[in-house]
């Protein structure tokens, strides 16, 4: 077994261990607890993998090869973190194994990259610190979605969970626009909405408003009456500067923004910063 084998296969035991390590920790407490009216079980997965990691030597020795189910760590990390509770710790874990040479832009099964994985959960922080590790936004997995896709069919289950940020992150590192036919996924999370408009030229109609129940449109009324008001119109000379500029910095947005000397304000502008106003 070559040395690179051998550092993969560690590799692959200490996910094994700290993720079997996670549900034996559960299952004890949760027996200790038992019976009616007991306290429920609250100890946060993740913890044991996290630790555990920390007590390895050298983790930047180790190499990042799938394991033979076709996952990688990295991307196991990214798709462990299913409940918005626990992002912080896997986001710790994420860390660790990006700064021990783990590849964010390396696919899983059916093609599934980390990105995928962290949009689909609705991790914002995960989502910035894999793009700005290389991930690419525009990839698609076998079923030909991109993470901008998992994001927005994720945006019904994580309405307050800055779904936004995500999909603004996406953009500013070269995501492209999606078909206005998916806007609809973006009705619960009118920020959302907003972030994804202000990436057109022009306000696209958006018929679906008109299926929407009188409960969801009665709840997000203004921002969707002032869709309603702008479609079709013009956009502001300002806003077509800002798109031309988007267009031609591309997947260097953000870099090439956020280096800008320019006011503060202009460059959250510039970086599709949510006003509420569509300007």
């Amino acid at each position: 077994m070559s040395d690179g084998d051998c550092m993969f296969f560690q590799m692959y035991l200490l996910f094994q261990v700290c993720r079997a390590a996670d549900r034996e920790r559960s299952r004890g407490q949760c027996e200790a607890g038992g019976g009616r009216g007991s306290r429920p079980c609250t100890w946060p997965p993740g913890e044991a993998w996290s630790s555990t990691w920390s007590c390895c030597s050298a983790p930047e020795q180790m190499c990042w090869p799938q394991i033979r189910r076709g996952e990688t760590p990295l991307n196991a990390a990214c798709s462990g973190a299913e409940r918005p509770s626990e992002a912080g710790r896997y986001l710790r874990v994420v860390q660790k194994l990006l700064a021990a040479g783990a590849d964010p832009r390396t696919a899983g099964r059916k093609q599934h990259t980390p990105l995928h994985n962290a949009c689909a959960n609705c991790t914002p922080r995960i989502v910035d610190v894999l793009l700005l590790h290389g991930a690419r936004p525009d990839v698609a997995n076998c079923a030909g979605y991109t993470p901008m896709d998992c994001l927005l069919q994720a945006v019904e289950d994580y309405p307050g969970h800055q779904p936004e940020a995500i999909a603004r992150s996406l953009l500013n590192h070269g995501a492209q626009p999606v078909s206005t036919k998916m806007l609809k996924q973006c009705v619960l999370s009118p920020a959302t909405l907003e972030v994804m408009l202000n990436s057109y030229t022009l306000i696209p109609r958006c018929a679906w408003m008109d299926s929407l129940s009188t409960e969801i449109y009665e709840e997000h009324k203004s921002f969707l009456d002032l869709v309603r008001r702008r479609t079709g119109q013009p956009r502001s000379l300002q806003h077509l500067c800002r798109w031309a500029l988007r267009l031609r910095l591309g997947a260097r947005c953000f870099p090439a923004v956020s280096e800008l000397h320019i006011p503060s304000s202009l460059k959250d502008y510039l970086l599709l910063s949510n006003d509420g106003t569509l300007q």
